[in-house]
């Protein structure tokens, strides 16, 4: 998303290894791990989701597209913690 929209670089946080490629820092093997992963992650597309409401007449219709299934996605069989 942050690439998608390169305004939100400067604008949203998210978690460091969570802007490399491969597999995140996680105990697969420990479920409070796996939970605090999940957790990162979540709030992590919800910051950026959240963020491009100011930018909601600036963006094209593939960004739209892009925020909206990250919306979808983040959302779906997650349970706050």
């Amino acid at each position: 998303m942050r690439k998608l929209v390169p305004e939100l670089q400067e604008r949203v946080y998210v978690h460091e290894h969570n802007l490399t490629t491969g597999r995140p820092p996680c105990d697969f093997e420990d479920q409070d791990d796996v939970d605090r992963l999940i957790s990162e992650l979540v709030e992590d597309a919800y910051e950026l989701v959240w963020a491009t409401e100011d930018l909601g007449r600036h963006l094209d219709e593939t960004q739209k597209d892009a925020v909206a299934l990250l919306a979808l996605v983040a959302g779906q069989d997650v349970e706050p913690r």
